[in-house]
């Protein structure tokens, strides 16, 4: 993804002190992307761990609140499967909240003019697949874990998407403190 590489180039030309960066692509498969995920997150040990993804048809740069625990899509992962309401992990709970100070990084990513939004949840597909295995993973070790979804290049272009990335993970690093103000709608 163009915005994760363009992140990855900023992080590592600005330098961040000793925060390394550290960067992945996961296959568009519920079973491989877990797989990978497992392996990368055990192999790095990461302090925080962020995913990010496409959302075709999004206009805005979602911070996910909500991992749940469904695989349910009509359409199949790159290895033709279709999820048809299978639990992404049948021994674990309904849902998960996000690992990260959520309304934090959109309040203050919005307040630096990003398009962001808070999103109630990453979906059913691949995306939130891997959003649930995060917050799993980072419920057990006490850390923060979430998930973001960008837009295609032709809503917001992949610089902007990746200096909103930078942002937000370098809001994360700073610590794990979230708002406590109301932020939900009515309807």
């Amino acid at each position: 993804m163009t915005a994760v590489r363009l992140l990855a180039q900023q992080w590592q030309r600005q330098g961040q002190g000793s925060a390394r960066l550290v960067t992945a692509e996961l296959p568009v498969s519920y079973d491989r992307s877990a797989q990978v995920l497992q392996e990368l997150l055990h192999r790095e040990r990461p302090d925080i761990a962020i995913a990010v993804g496409l959302a075709a048809g999004r206009t805005r740069i979602s911070i996910e609140r909500l991992a749940v625990n469904l695989q349910d899509a009509t359409g199949a992962d790159n290895d033709g499967v279709r999820a048809s309401g299978d639990p992404v992990r049948p021994e674990a709970p309904v849902a998960a909240w996000s690992r990260l100070p959520v309304k934090r990084l959109a309040i203050e990513l919005s307040e630096a003019g990003y398009p962001v939004e808070l999103s109630m949840s990453a979906g059913t597909y691949v995306c939130n697949s891997v959003f649930f295995h995060l917050t799993q993973w980072a419920q057990a070790r006490g850390t923060q874990a979430g998930f973001v979804h960008v837009p295609d290049a032709e809503a917001i272009s992949p610089q902007t998407c990746a200096q909103a990335l930078h942002r937000a993970v370098s809001l994360a690093v700073a610590g794990p403190e979230d708002l406590h103000l109301a932020t939900g709608r009515e309807h």
